[in-house]
């Protein structure tokens, strides 16, 4: 460009758009949904009817605690298929600490001080025994599907 000044204008101009009060830049934070499927199955593929499957705790990056679970939506059995799901709705009431979106729901955010949480799940039977899984969730990766063998 010929003139400076239409230049300096041209690289303000989306930076005046978002400033806030005194002038402080506010960046829009966007929410994933988080979500995680549990399939439990057995050396050879075939599904595992009736295992437990309980959000234990969260550790959230947010807040840097691990979150014990509670509520009775934290339980769940595997079905005729050995799975399970827990969408963004049944995390946000398990109240595992996870950041809630304005609508309610469980989410990690796009604030890179809340984009990772790490799901602790204990995943069993009594006569399978059981095993504590930790499953890392991300921003960039909100939902998971965990298969654990037996």
């Amino acid at each position: 460009m010929k003139n400076p000044l239409l230049a300096i204008l041209f690289f303000f101009i989306p930076f005046v758009s978002s400033c806030g009060v005194d002038g402080e830049i506010i960046i829009p934070v966007d929410y994933h949904a988080a979500s995680i499927e549990v399939r439990v199955t057995d050396g050879f593929g075939h599904a595992y009817q009736g295992v437990e499957v309980r959000l234990v705790s969260c550790w959230n990056e947010w807040s840097n605690q691990w979150v014990q679970a509670c509520g009775s939506c934290s339980f769940r059995q595997t079905g005729a298929f050995g799975s399970v799901f827990f969408g963004a709705r049944a995390l946000a009431e398990s109240g595992l600490g996870f950041v809630e979106a304005p609508a309610g729901y469980a989410a990690l955010s796009s604030d890179i001080f809340e984009d990772e949480a790490t799901l602790r799940l204990r995943v069993g039977a009594p006569a399978l025994g059981y095993v504590i899984v930790d499953v890392p969730l991300s921003y960039l990766d909100p939902n998971k599907l965990v298969e654990i063998e037996f």
